[in-house]
């Protein structure tokens, strides 16, 4: 079956692509559509000339058009060599994974941050000043509210004014943010909760249901990332990675399916946006766990999709490249962990961050109803 999109739907989706700082791979369709609409561009805030881009192909079922890059009016670079990217960038996985660019500073605290701007010129990474106010008055739940993605998308949604239902473990750190949020005039409910029992992820849904009303926008946030090699035999952390990355997406999406439906159904938008990963389709070594839940994930939402669309309930997948993230923090083996493999990565790519993320998911859940992105892979200029 193939219906239709505006060209305004596509200019729509075309400008966001285009309104970020990180090369974005875009995916527009109408529910239950074949159309595909890809956009690239590289960070436009990196001093000196751009080439124009060659042409980018893409396939759809078996078939490969190639598709000329589209720049927004009065922005196409003039002809000329861009900065060379990093040579020989090693391999990685998905939300904190590796592969190319310009080296960010390590923090104190063992965090990695891109550099702030200067008086010298524009920084590597800037806040986006794109406002969606079409989610304002809107209802969402966000898993994994605690820190990194989560945290950065719940704080964008309350900032466009949406209500938002912050969902993790770590009650203190709800509450911060929540608080954070109140003192910025937005609306946002701490509800402690984990996405690894199904009692916990229902009485927060009543919880949710009982403060702030019917649920409109879902993001499933919630993740972890622990590698190592397969010899090692590690179930406690494969069972981990497994419970939470995809089970745990599964009691979420168990326990708002209702609110989302009767959303769509009383003409309202409705939207499931799951968080997976670049690693659901690219292979790193000691990633192998990891890199099957994030592809399942993948798997999953374009299945739900499938189920969803006729109802008018948005899925949105979203595939973040190397993100700047606490993921890194939780693995325990020295070797692949931030004095290690991922953080000679981190030094020598440059991540995208959390808010970058954030970005374009609002960008998807701002979209016009009838209007899906289904499928977003986010990655920093320079990762192959």
């Amino acid at each position: 079956m193939l219906l239709h999109v505006s060209p305004e739907d596509v200019a729509g989706a075309a400008h966001g692509a285009f309104a970020g700082r990180v090369e974005h791979e875009v995916v527009a369709a109408a529910a239950g559509a074949d159309l595909l609409v890809l956009a690239r561009d590289g960070d436009r805030t990196r001093p000196g000339p751009r080439s124009p881009a060659p042409a980018t192909r893409f396939a759809v079922g078996h078939a490969t058009r190639p598709v000329l890059p589209v720049w927004p009016a009065g922005s196409r670079p003039a002809a000329g060599r861009a900065p060379a990217p990093a040579e020989g960038g090693p391999g990685g996985p998905g939300n904190t994974s590796p592969l190319g660019g310009a080296p960010p500073r390590r923090q104190a605290d063992g965090c990695h941050r891109a550099p702030t701007a200067t008086a010298d010129g524009p920084a590597f990474r800037q806040e986006s000043t794109v406002s969606y106010t079409s989610l304002s008055g809107r209802t969402a739940v966000v898993t994994g509210a605690a820190s990194g993605m989560g945290a950065a998308t719940a704080g964008l949604l309350a900032e466009q004014g949406a209500s938002v239902a912050l969902l993790a473990r770590r009650e203190d750190r709800l509450e911060e943010l929540a608080a954070g949020i109140g003192a910025k005039g937005g609306r946002a409910l701490a509800v402690p909760a984990d996405v690894t029992d199904q009692q916990s992820v229902d009485a927060a849904a009543a919880l949710v249901g009982d403060a702030l009303g019917r649920v409109d926008l879902v993001v499933a946030a919630a993740g972890v990332m622990l590698p190592n090699p397969v010899d090692d035999g590690r179930i406690d952390e494969w069972s981990r990675m497994i419970d939470t990355n995809l089970t745990g997406v599964l009691r979420t999406v168990r326990a708002f399916t209702g609110d989302l439906v009767a959303s769509a159904a009383g003409g309202g938008p409705a939207d499931l946006v799951t968080v997976s990963s670049i690693a659901s389709h690219v292979s790193f070594p000691n990633y192998a766990v990891y890199s099957a839940t994030k592809a399942a994930l993948t798997h999953l939402a374009a299945s739900l999709r499938s189920e969803f669309g006729p109802r008018d309930v948005r899925v949105t997948n979203v595939e973040p490249g190397l993100t700047d993230t606490e993921l890194g923090h939780h693995i325990d083996n020295p070797a692949l962990g931030l004095d290690g493999q991922l953080g000679a990565m981190f030094d020598a790519i440059g991540p995208i961050s959390s808010e970058d993320v954030a970005d374009l998911i609002a960008f998807a859940a701002s979209r016009p109803r009838h209007v899906n992105l289904r499928q977003l892979v986010v990655l920093p200029t320079r990762q192959a």
